[in-house]
């Protein structure tokens, strides 16, 4: 009986593994300048680096399922007393993205289109004497995206060239005594970089 179960088990684990290694993936490291467009953000903060790691996985032939994490952190200074303001972003985010593999007209390119869902933890320190010192919250929104994977045939490393735009706002509207936090933070904006990555 325990040899018949684990024979079973095997059987399982070996289709599994299988069907897994039919899927094509991706995983990506990935660096793009964030450009946001709140009135806000961009006047205390303005512009930075993003830095993220992705990972896509075939669905149905040209369709794919990703997933995505990424760190934005920057210093600025409020626009009331202009004391220093830290801010740190971690934008999480899944969705589909359509490859299109046509092969016979440039092997080593693949133009793509994206659209997911993010949540974004955003987190808050300023020295003003007039808002909280630390002040924390979630955020969701969506997030759509393009771009080009250039990957030569003869091997598993590719680069991606890629453009995105994030729509994200996170309510942190509220006070604590004589001071108040932020109002509702506008943390939309566009992104535009590039990925090294890596084909199974």
């Amino acid at each position: 009986m325990r040899i018949r179960s684990l024979s079973l088990i095997a059987g399982v684990v070996c289709c599994l593994a299988s069907s897994l290694s039919a899927l094509e993936c991706f995983v990506e490291a990935r660096t793009a300048y964030f450009l946001p467009t709140g009135h806000r953000l961009k006047k205390i903060y303005g512009g930075g680096a993003l830095y993220g790691v992705e990972l896509d996985v075939q669905a149905y032939k040209q369709l794919y399922g990703w997933a995505n994490l990424g760190y934005f952190g920057r210093s600025g200074r409020t626009l009331l007393d202009r004391d220093r303001t830290w801010l740190n972003m971690v934008p999480m985010s899944v969705g589909f993205k359509f490859i299109y593999n046509q092969h016979e007209w440039a092997p080593a390119w693949s133009p793509y289109v994206a659209v997911g869902a993010e949540a974004t933890y955003l987190n808050v320190h300023s020295r003003s004497k007039f808002l909280v010192h630390s002040e924390s919250d979630w955020g969701f929104g969506g997030v759509f995206k393009g771009g080009v994977m250039i990957h030569p045939a003869t091997s598993h490393w590719l680069l991606d060239v890629y453009a995105e735009y994030s729509h994200m706002k996170v309510d942190m509207d509220r006070s604590h005594g004589k001071r108040v936090s932020i109002h509702r933070a506008d943390l939309s904006g566009y992104l535009f970089g590039g990925a090294l990555g890596y084909r199974f």
